[in-house]
């Protein structure tokens, strides 16, 4: 039903494999700006300027064994983050404090969900920030993990710091930090 446009030709898209997501209150997601957009396949090259015509917004997330249907709310133009709005009764109870990514040092460990196959925690390491944006993790990240929250623990509790927005195995992954996220999504008007 997806189709990118490029040069007056038209090629077949669908959307990304899959990815992770966190739901917030209300009946808001946070994931990554590209697990909701469109993927082309088929075309080994790309150009940049490739125009994308979508023939539909509907999106499906998975909760557990339930499948529903969740609408864009907002797609970040300059970073890699989305937000979804999902029925509120898909909302779990429980939710996480933010946490401060720029205060985390070398070795400290994170935890994130992947959402590759069955849900599982997987476990990684800070290496270093990349800049204000991004920092690195040292940890298995694979395709469907993308949009996972990215948690720490401080004095016990759990913090989420960020999101992954690229990995592979064996290279660190990159996480993009929650308080760009919030930042951006805040000045929203």
């Amino acid at each position: 039903d997806f189709n990118v446009e490029e040069n007056g030709n038209s090629y077949s898209a669908s959307l990304s494999e899959g990815g992770t997501g966190y739901m917030l209150n209300d009946g808001y997601m946070l994931t990554a700006r590209h697990v909701v957009q469109l993927s082309p396949r088929g075309i080994t090259n790309a150009r940049p300027n490739a125009r994308v015509a979508i023939a539909t917004t509907e999106i499906t997330a998975k909760k557990g064994g339930e499948e529903f249907n969740v609408e864009i709310e907002y797609i970040s133009p300059d970073r890699d983050f989305a937000v979804l709005r999902a029925p509120a009764s898909r909302a779990p109870g429980v939710y996480l404090t933010i946490g401060y990514s720029y205060e985390m040092e070398q070795g400290d460990f994170v935890y994130f969900f992947s959402g590759r196959n069955e849900p599982f925690i997987k476990k990684g390491s800070f290496e270093n920030g990349v800049d204000d944006e991004i920092f690195q993790i040292s940890a298995d990240a694979e395709q469907g993990d993308s949009g996972s929250m990215v948690v720490a623990f401080r004095a016990g509790c759990p913090e989420m710091v960020g999101i992954l927005i690229k990995g592979h195995a064996g290279h660190d992954a990159e996480i993009l930090r929650i308080e760009q996220i919030i930042k951006e999504y805040e000045g929203i008007e």
